[in-house]
């Protein structure tokens, strides 16, 4: 663990954020707990693809009490430091990301204390290589003993750790404070830098926008398509494999010609491999909004997982898609309702879209 940064001892730190600009020597320091910016943490200075790639960090309690904080090294902000480069952003790419530092008060309505939590959300598309756990979880967050010529309250003390795992998922992490000293300010790193475990995989995912619907909007059934594609690695080279014979192979569907000249040749190879058969009438129904049964079936078909015997949910009893939901469901993408429904004939909403797509991708990933 860094005794403390700015010294010859300390490696200089890279943390990748933009934060406010410096508003002024010793007062800036004193007044670190008032910063009350959004944190901001990107791939490299632009990414002009994706944009901004914004990670969440909250107390699900206390909102808004912890402040990103750009961290001192001989009195210079370090965010000059960044890198300069834009990283392409492909399939299973493990791209860098250094330091976030975050400050919170002690005393008032918003302070922390033991008990406190705060989770980290990683946006759409970025997860960590490897899930955090209680073994190593000084790999994802930590507590340096001084940032900015400040004392951290919070602290290791023999036996006692400072921190202590609540819950982790690919993309997410919660973690309680489990010590703190009765005097100096709580500051918390959560790095993306440990080889193979807290660095993050980032996938095409980053690139998608919900500038065309809110989350709670439907999807096309074309737009599904395209997006399965973007995290399916072996569809990688789809098009190219029905390259001048995209309106032969869609020449069955009476509505061919809705689909999006940029998407026909994607939407002819998912054709031509028989994942995407159409509605009854030969209607490929581009434009139409994709239901949860058949997003659901799009994703077990490539699978190529074997059916359950018998239906997972009370309401797939009759459905035509009750043993590719049921194969989905058994293998942990596909997701009911708490009432034990599954609502098979339902457009299925964006961001139920986004989650099944990014547990196919973990899968992938896994298998891979």
């Amino acid at each position: 663990m860094r005794s403390e940064y700015g010294t010859p001892d300390c490696p200089t730190i890279h943390p990748i954020m933009y934060i406010l600009e410096a508003l002024g020597g010793n007062l800036l320091r004193k007044r670190l707990l008032f910063f009350t910016t959004l944190a901001l943490v990107t791939l490299g200075a632009g990414m002009a693809e994706a944009g901004d790639i914004r990670v969440r960090f909250e107390d699900v309690e206390r909102p808004g009490v912890w402040s990103p904080v750009a961290v001192q090294s001989a009195g210079t902000m370090t965010s000059e430091n960044l890198s300069e480069s834009v990283p392409r952003v492909n399939f299973g790419d493990n791209q860098t990301l250094r330091s976030v530092f975050l400050v919170a008060p002690t005393e008032g309505p918003q302070s922390v204390g033991v008990g406190s939590r705060i989770t980290v959300t990683l946006p759409f598309g970025i997860e960590y290589m490897q899930v955090p756990t209680a073994e190593r979880l000084d790999k994802y967050v930590s507590c340096p003993s001084m940032i900015n010529w400040l004392v951290n309250a919070i602290t290791t003390e023999g036996d006692r750790p400072a921190f202590r795992l609540v819950s982790a998922t690919p993309r997410s992490l919660t973690v309680e404070i489990a010590n703190m000293r009765p005097t100096g300010v709580p500051f918390v790193e959560f790095t993306f830098h440990s080889k193979d475990l807290s660095m993050v995989r980032v996938s095409e995912m980053v690139t998608w926008s919900d500038r065309d619907g809110k989350f709670s909007d439907g999807m096309t059934r074309q737009e599904f398509f395209s997006y399965f594609i973007d995290v399916s690695p072996s569809l990688k080279q789809i098009e190219e494999s029905v390259k001048g014979e995209e309106a032969e192979q869609l020449r069955s569907f009476t509505d061919a010609d809705k689909t999006k000249p940029e998407l026909q040749g994607r939407l002819a190879g998912l054709v031509k491999q028989n994942l995407v058969i159409g509605r009854p009438g030969h209607r490929l129904a581009p434009d139409a909004p994709i239901t949860r049964a058949e997003a659901v079936t799009l994703v077990s078909r490539a699978q190529q997982w074997d059916n359950p015997s018998t239906p997972t949910f009370a309401d797939m009893e009759n459905s035509w898609a009750w043993g590719p939901v049921s194969a989905a469901t058994v293998n942990g993408l596909a997701k009911g309702y708490p009432d034990g429904t599954f609502r098979p004939e339902n457009p299925i909403a964006r961001e139920e879209a986004f989650l099944l797509l990014e547990r196919l991708y973990d899968n992938n990933v896994s298998r891979k």
